[in-house]
């Protein structure tokens, strides 16, 4: 257990199992300082990561080793329960889709595989470095990108299975709930790993089209959500990857149509001001 310099009593909860469990405590590094560390620290085949506020189930462990076990080298992950503490509905159920057998595509197209889901097969982490150290947001998703890539070289990739078998919370205030700053972080890793895996990429055209679709789609929530920069980015990415993928399926007729006039900026713009025109209209 990694201690990344909390302030919450969390140190003196660890301390209380005495030597029943190892870990290390030191100043606050962000957390993927802390996972890379216990990367390192750890001696098993496999690690489980979890979040702040995250629950684990008592048989989650359990359940994905009995499946792991069978199919060795093969990432196994659950379904989960989101509790959000900015909504007054109930708890969601997070049900993991249809798993596709391309392990880069399951990433792109899989919103909901949480740091917590997968129970990792160390080497692995290894051999693609942990997390990516300084990544504001999006860390787990950036990570499980780069470890979609690997798996696929060596022709494997994940396996669901079909239980709840943990909790996430999400709050209002939260890193993750601004989604456009979410998604801005990813500006330059979507850089790097289509130029760095763009031979995994052209092995399937199937790839270039989810890749460039995400990298489109996630382009112009930053543009709405002001994260200029970051989202022109993106949508050049997209755009040097598959340009028509991306165009087909981010966007419609007409706004294709009118950014190849006007630009991708010009249109995000017609649609925020689409949505405040709504928005007056429900007040009023």
């Amino acid at each position: 257990m990694v201690d990344d310099g909390s302030t919450d009593g969390s140190l003196q909860v660890i301390r209380s199992f005495g030597n029943q469990i190892r870990w290390e405590s030191g100043p606050n590094r962000g957390g993927c300082a802390a996972r890379n560390r216990g990367i390192e620290l750890a001696n098993g085949q496999f690690i489980q990561f979890l979040d702040a506020d995250d629950v684990l189930y008592e048989n989650k462990l359990q359940r994905q080793l009995v499946v792991a076990k069978k199919h060795p080298n093969q990432i196994t992950y659950s379904d989960h329960r989101c509790l959000d503490y900015g909504s007054s509905a109930s708890p969601i159920v997070r049900v993991a889709p249809v798993m596709d057998p391309d392990p880069l595509i399951f990433v792109l197209k899989h919103r909901t595989l949480q740091t917590s889901g997968p129970l990792h097969r160390i080497e692995y982490l290894r051999e693609i470095g942990g997390f990516r150290f300084g990544l504001r947001a999006s860390q787990e998703f950036e990570m499980h990108l780069r470890l979609a890539a690997h798996l696929s070289r060596l022709g494997t990739t994940f396996m669901h299975v079909p239980e709840v078998l943990f909790q996430v919370v999400r709050r209002s205030n939260s890193v993750s709930s601004n989604t456009a700053y979410t998604f801005a972080s990813l500006a330059e890793p979507f850089e790097e790993f289509a130029a760095n895996c763009s031979l995994i990429l052209e092995q399937s055209i199937r790839r270039r089209a989810e890749f460039a679709t995400y990298a489109a789609t996630i382009g112009r929530q930053c543009l709405r959500g002001g994260e200029r920069d970051a989202g022109l980015r993106l949508i050049r990415v997209a755009e040097l990857v598959d340009r028509r993928s991306a165009e087909a399926r981010a966007w419609g007729p007409l706004a294709k149509l009118a950014k190849r006039v006007f630009g991708a900026e010009a249109v995000e713009a017609v649609v925020n001001l689409r949505a405040a025109a709504r928005n007056l209209g429900r007040v009023d």
